[in-house]
């Protein structure tokens, strides 16, 4: 289970962060990135070239003024993209109508599933709806929920180490399982969700090393 951070604003940010380079890295080379690119190119190293002249007159103040405001514009044309592709990213807010959470009171419930078959996500403190619009979005662009809906079990840090003989992980600790049986896991998403999986959790086998 991911536990390197404990906040899950921090666990939020690195998420959104690393699912935003994911998203520049498949999407190199269409057309819109090698506009922002080109765009991007233009404010930090156009004014170079424009302003050369001033330089060479002497007016070094006026050319520093406009190197500083060519490249805040363009810091604030790549946040302004930024947050338009984030927002792409987690279009789908994760609600009642689309996230089923079950709240496990009986742990017996999963000792007839295969250890390899639940996905386990740990997080130290309240998971909050944010976290959950992230996780919903995640599998969604993989394909990986049925007919749109995302369904996790919640359970306390408590019950997994009474069920599971483990300390490796505080009390209050909020927990979600995953059952892979209710993913539409096929030869088109499987090997994205198992090289991504690292990003949220671990399988339960991988955590008590079960092979």
């Amino acid at each position: 289970m991911n536990r390197n951070d404990n906040s899950i604003g921090s666990i939020n940010k690195r998420l959104s962060e690393i699912m935003f380079r994911m998203y520049i890295e498949t999407n190199k080379s269409n057309t819109e990135q090698k506009v922002f690119t080109i765009i991007l190119l233009l404010f930090l190293l156009g004014p170079f070239f424009f302003l050369l002249p001033f330089i060479f007159q002497g007016k070094n103040v006026v050319a520093v003024i406009g190197l500083f405001i060519s490249w805040v514009v363009g810091v604030i044309y790549a946040l302004i993209r930024k947050k338009i592709i984030l927002n792409k990213i987690f279009s789908v807010k994760s609600n009642d109508s689309n996230t089923e959470k079950v709240s496990v009171t009986d742990m017996s419930i999963f000792d007839n599933i295969d250890k390899k078959s639940i996905f386990c996500i740990g997080v130290d403190g309240t998971i909050d709806s944010r976290f959950y619009t992230i996780l919903y979005n995640w599998l969604n662009d993989l394909n990986l929920l049925k007919d749109g809906k995302l369904k996790v079990y919640c359970l306390n840090g408590s019950q997994f180490k009474e069920k599971y003989n483990t300390n490796d992980i505080s009390d209050d600790a909020n927990i979600l399982f995953l059952l892979l049986d209710d993913l539409n896991i096929n030869d088109s998403n499987k090997n994205q969700f198992i090289e991504q999986r690292i990003l949220f959790g671990r399988f339960l086998s991988e955590i008590l090393s079960i092979k």
